[in-house]
């Protein structure tokens, strides 16, 4: 149990005395000082600020972290642990022989949960803790120094000598705070002095926070533990901790009963604080849920922009670049397209300067005022965050759904009809904006897009009444399918446990296949559309097992698929087409393709050419269409 928080200086006291003790005459002498109860209370006092941060839900003024906080659940991605998530209150709750890594991406509150760790150590005198942001370290800085000038600063004096007599006995635990955000120059020798320091810390008194496959992920001798994603009941309860203090009851029981309606597809982007945060700004007022991802980005930016933190109904707040509410969403529309057509985009300040003033050029608007939009962008709205010295949008989907936004707001049917007929080759790296485009501009996308690829699967003559594989697009299929072999093996011994032998789908080949064919277990036909391809890939695999050897399978996805070796596996997988020649797939694999049951294609092509027809008939009359 928490002690009482309002005195922790009277346990810390109890705490020093304990550690005076080991101490030897001359540490004694310097020590003596910590012991001063009006200094202890002082010190904590200062220690304190670490609880209290801004938040986008009430940005007025800092909020004390126990008033807002729901606990992170987090496990152990150690091979030796029981893999079970768990909530943590106290170091103690960490079952780690040795220092930890907490991990976590963009908006998934790790900062938090460190302080929320930091301040209940403070609270339980176990320790003196240390909190320390590391992107402040200077370069020139070594963490000895810093950690030094934090405990001076707090008003102890302490030698370096006191220092590390003090760390070796266990009296402090260390909260090392965003090595992610640690400028790349700096972090190879800060992870030694990381390392280091653990070395000579007792277990479990030294936590640092990062985002995923960071350097500090590699250093021997760190237990990491990563943070889980909020699903439905999680979520439900994050928000009702949230709000708890909101004083308007219709404002509560009107979000809690939107989120428990929200759809399924919308809640894989509430899995972090962050857009969760956000969720709530937006529909605690909202009577109707949102049905897409669209309808639900497009009332986020207004209640980011146009209402002063969705509380304040009418009140505009002033922008940084002068722009309004649909002038700069109409810039961020057009910068998140720009990055968005970029193979490699390096997500700097700089970068993102260099794109919002190619695209207020385009808008013939003034490219002086970058820097002014690029902070309405990072301040204003919060759908772009800093993180590691970059700069990112706070979810994937957001930069999708403002790059689809953009091109249906083309009003020139020609650049949209160029934009579909690029996407269809590229449709890989255009898959997630397609998706938002399918549902805000459906007529352009299903004429330029969706038809010519369901056309080009199908013998053209035979439709609409048949639907049959032309050869090519057979083989086109097949690409698709791919034989793979692994081999599971214990992450100690390196033993091999498993291995595995057969055939699986993915998508590689358009977009209309990769929105209709799917492998699994079980799935109705007209569910979206989609054909399930298990079965016949269960009968691609025994045709080609009566036809090649086991032994000679593996040699041949061996010798010419493609190889990873990760912690847990090694993995070979290879194309099917390139394991049987072309005359072979005309028999019996094509014979069975065109057995599939194909009542959803047939019902979406229907209602498609149906609706272009529409557009036709509503344009030769003169009629507007959209």
């Amino acid at each position: 149990m928490i002690s009482n928080r309002n005195k922790p200086f009277s346990g810390l006291t109890k705490l020093f005395k304990v550690f005076y003790s080991q101490l030897s005459e001359h540490e004694m002498a310097e020590f003596n000082q910590w012991i001063d109860e009006p200094l202890i209370k002082s010190v904590v006092e200062k220690i304190r600020r670490v609880e209290y941060v801004p938040t986008i839900y009430k940005k007025e003024e800092p909020n004390k972290i126990r008033d807002f906080y729901y606990p992170s659940k987090i496990v152990s991605k150690s091979s030796k642990s029981s893999g079970q998530f768990f909530n943590t209150k106290l170091l103690a709750d960490f079952e780690a022989d040795r220092s930890i890594i907490i991990e976590g991406t963009v908006g998934q509150g790790k900062s938090i949960l460190l302080r929320f760790l930091f301040i209940n150590e403070l609270n339980t005198y176990s320790s003196f803790p240390i909190f320390i942001e590391l992107k402040d370290i200077n370069k020139d800085e070594d963490l000895d120094s810093v950690i030094l000038n934090k405990i001076n600063s707090l008003g102890f004096r302490c030698s370096i000598e006191l220092y590390k007599k003090l760390t070796e006995i266990g009296l402090f635990s260390f909260f090392l705070d965003g090595f992610d955000e640690v400028q790349h120059e700096s972090r190879k020798k800060l992870m030694t002095e990381i390392s280091e320091l653990s070395s000579i810390i007792p277990s479990n008194k030294l936590i640092v926070s990062s985002r995923p496959e960071n350097e500090i992920q590699r250093l021997a001798g760190f237990e990491i533990y990563k943070i889980k994603p909020l699903r439905k009941p999680e979520q439900v309860s994050f928000v009702k901790k949230l709000i708890e203090c909101e004083p308007n009851s219709f404002q509560r029981t009107t979000l809690l009963k939107n989120l428990d309606s929200l759809p399924a597809k919308l809640r894989e982007v509430l899995e972090t604080p962050l857009v969760l945060t956000m969720f709530s700004m937006v529909y605690r007022r909202e009577v109707k849920i949102p049905e897409s991802y669209s309808d639900f980005y497009k009332k986020l930016f207004d209640t980011l922009v146009s209402e002063h933190d969705g509380l304040k109904v009418g009140y505009t707040r002033p922008t940084f670049s002068g722009f309004n509410a649909d002038e700069l969403k109409e810039v961020i529309e057009h910068i998140s397209f720009s990055i968005r057509k970029k193979d490699d985009f390096d997500s700097n300040k700089e970068s993102f300067l260099s794109v919002i003033r190619e695209c207020l050029s385009d808008s013939c608007k003034n490219t002086a005022l970058s820097e002014k939009v690029f902070e309405d962008i990072v301040k204003n709205t919060c759908i772009i965050q800093k993180d590691n010295h970059k700069y990112k949008y706070i979810h994937d989907s957001i930069i999708n759904y403002f790059s689809a936004s953009f091109i249906k707001n083309q009003a020139d049917d020609k650049s949209s009809s160029q934009f579909y007929e690029s996407s269809s080759v590229k449709w890989k790296k255009w898959k997630d904006v397609l998706n938002f485009l399918v549902e805000i501009d459906k007529i352009r996308f299903y004429e330029n897009l969706y038809l010519p690829g369901i056309k080009n699967l199908f013998e053209k003559s035979k439709l609409p009444n048949q639907f049959v594989f032309t050869k090519n697009s057979a083989k086109d299929l097949f690409k698709n399918f791919h034989l793979y072999e692994v081999e599971m093996y214990d992450i100690d011994d390196k033993t091999v446990v498993t291995k595995e032998l057969g055939i699986y789908f993915e998508s590689v080949t358009s977009f209309v296949i990769d929105r209709h064919f799917v492998y699994l277990r079980s799935v109705t036909n007209n569910q979206r559309g989609q054909v399930n391809v298990k079965k016949i890939s269960n009968d691609f695999y025994e045709i080609i097992c009566s036809k090649i050897s086991a032994a000679d399978l593996t040699r041949t996805i061996r010798e010419k698929g493609k190889f990873t070796n990760n912690t847990s596996f090694k993995a070979w997988t290879l194309p099917l087409n390139e394991v049987l020649g072309g005359a072979e797939l005309d028999g019996k694999f094509l014979t069975l393709i065109n057995k599939l049951p194909l009542d959803g294609i047939k019902e979406k092509y229907h209602e498609i050419t149906k609706v272009i027809k529409k557009k036709e008939d509503a344009k030769e009359k003169g009629k507007f269409v959209v």
